[in-house]
């Protein structure tokens, strides 16, 4: 890669990063003052979840190049290291820890940090290829824990499998990509909003996100930062790692396409990993511990991953 290419992705990532801790800053100190808090926990993390990414979402999944967004091989490239670390998993853990490990190891962000730092580094144009690993992110992660959980109280069945599916299928960030996606089928739309419309609406939404992310830190857990677990490092280091080797010398991706899949992969736990826990009556401290933790530690890794991906790229 050029020396201009690599300094608008150090630049691009400068931005991102920046952002991260102006953003995640702004928002704790915003828990200081009551009443604005009162506010903006109620309803700015309904609005950006449920509203703003979704709706980013499904106009993109409306208006992608098809081609491009049902390309198996991205789900190859993304889910077969997630596969293969699942088996380690099973190999190697006790039936009791098994699920929740598999689930903190292995489901990314892609919703408050995935797309907005894909974004910020890489630019709007990608974002048909993160569409396909969003949507099945949530579906399969979820699905596996299921299976595994179902497998440790011996209550597996096909029932309870698709009524977590089901469940799945419920995350607006599903419906949103799922109905964008039968109406290309049936409509194939096109571009309707200039690139300068989309960039602004992606920034606004990159913004909020961030923030949001910020205020959903806040009574999560505490942290025990001198103990760091090993699905800290499986999430952060060794998942991206083996989606890296396989985009890039198994299936030999373009770049652009390995540094949008490296990214997921590297982004931290999934704050709806706490939500799912919790809606179990689960003991929600380590998830919520890992996800503070990931998030923090994250800042510091994507810049890695970002830079190593710049320079791991073919001149041009």
């Amino acid at each position: 890669m050029s020396v201009v290419s690599v300094a608008d992705q150090v630049v691009g990532l400068v931005w991102v990063i920046g952002s991260m801790l102006a953003l995640v800053a702004l928002s704790w100190m915003s828990n200081r003052v009551s009443t604005l808090a009162v506010l903006l926990k109620q309803h700015l993390p309904l609005l950006v979840s449920t509203v703003l990414i979704p709706s980013l979402l499904f106009y993109n999944m409306l208006t992608a190049n098809l081609q491009l967004v049902l390309n198996p091989v991205l789900l190859v490239a993304y889910f077969l290291p997630a596969l293969l670390i699942v088996l380690l998993l099973c190999l190697f853990s006790a039936s009791s820890v098994r699920a929740e490990r598999v689930l903190c190891s292995l489901y990314s962000n892609t919703l408050y940090v995935g797309v907005p730092v894909i974004i910020g580094v890489l630019g709007e144009k990608v974002i048909a290829y993160v569409l396909t690993i969003i949507l099945f992110n949530t579906l399969l992660m979820f699905s596996i824990y299921t299976v595994l959980e179902n497998l440790r109280n011996q209550q597996f069945n096909i029932v309870g499998l698709l009524s977590g599916l089901l469940s799945s299928c419920k995350n607006p960030i599903v419906i949103s990509l799922l109905s964008g996606l039968l109406l290309n089928l049936l409509l194939s739309p096109g571009q309707l909003l200039s690139a300068a419309a989309m960039q602004n609406w992606a920034d606004a939404v990159f913004v909020l996100a961030l923030f949001t992310l910020g205020l959903s830190m806040q009574g999560i857990g505490s942290t025990q930062w001198f103990k760091l677990p090993v699905e800290l490092w499986i999430k952060l280091l060794l998942f991206p790692m083996v989606v890296l080797l396989t985009s890039e010398y198994l299936l030999a991706l373009e770049s652009q396409v390995t540094s949008v899949l490296v990214l997921l992969a590297a982004s931290p736990l999934g704050v709806n990993a706490y939500f799912l826990l919790l809606a179990q009556q689960k003991n929600t401290y380590a998830v919520g511990s890992l996800i503070f933790q990931s998030s923090v530690l994250s800042i510091a890794s994507l810049s890695v991953w970002v830079l190593l991906l710049s320079f791991l790229s073919p001149a041009g």
